[in-house]
């Protein structure tokens, strides 16, 4: 069967796999710390501190778009605008996690360097994930 474009199912399994997971994992995380939040946070903001989930969930999807998405955008003006307004979104998320005092900066910087280890170590199991998967029939011309 030939197929016009190739299929990135597999990526976007990957993708979707880290962010649910790592997820997962920070909620885990912030369950055993039990932080308490900066004084003076808003009401409307419950539970922990530590990590910040808001802040780990944005710089996950952010570290994957860097990774799987920008490198694919043919012209290198582009690569560099989409790269740098995604990481200003996810300063502009973090620095108002800090504005409304619903984190301290530890808090969210550790977020982020969380964020950072989890998408590396997903995307040293990216390969086995793909390899696996390319034996179902249905994944068999997916692009890797």
């Amino acid at each position: 069967m030939y197929y016009l474009w190739p299929a990135f199912r597999i990526p976007a399994i990957w993708s979707v796999l880290t962010i649910v997971l790592g997820e997962f994992l920070a909620f885990v995380v912030c369950q055993l710390v039990e932080r308490n939040r900066p004084i003076g946070h808003l009401l409307s903001d419950t539970g922990y501190s530590f990590p910040s989930l808001h802040i780990f969930g944005i710089f996950t999807a952010i570290f994957i778009l860097l990774l799987l998405v920008i490198p694919n955008i043919t012209s290198s003006r582009s690569q560099l605008i989409s790269g740098w307004a995604i990481t200003l979104v996810g300063l502009m998320s973090l620095l108002s996690r800090l504005y409304f005092s619903a984190n301290y900066l530890s808090d969210t910087v550790a977020s982020v360097l969380f964020a950072y280890a989890w998408v590396i170590l997903a995307a040293s199991l990216y390969s086995p994930l793909a390899k696996r998967l390319t034996k179902i029939s249905i994944f068999e011309h997916e692009e890797i």
